[in-house]
């Protein structure tokens, strides 16, 4: 039963499963202090020039960068960057591919 409602095989969510595409992508460190942060494209085949874009959480652009083909990893100067959560969004060609969250002290 769920609530007042009984459904077969209704269970209440206790969470929410990150898309599994999102693990292809490792940030670290995350949460992180300002100073670099480190991309990781190891299972994300970058094929063409992607570009990374931070977003923050009132959706404006705050950093941008544009990754080569074939990299496998980036570093990232978030100096500029205030303390909150932000929006890691990596598109190619104008469509976004990735989204990440990456937290900042």
């Amino acid at each position: 039963a769920c609530g007042d409602v009984e459904w077969e095989g209704c269970e209440p969510v206790v969470g929410v499963q990150e898309n599994s595409i999102n693990q292809e992508i490792v940030i670290y460190p995350n949460p992180c202090s300002a100073g670099l942060v480190n991309l990781d494209f190891s299972d994300y085949a970058i094929s063409e020039a992607t570009e990374v874009s931070i977003y923050n959480l009132s959706g404006q652009l705050v950093l941008r960068t544009k990754l080569k083909a074939g990299e496998m990893q980036a570093q990232i100067d978030i100096a500029t960057l205030q303390p909150g959560l932000y929006h890691v969004v990596l598109s190619r060609n104008g469509r976004t591919r990735q989204v990440q969250k990456l937290g900042v002290n």
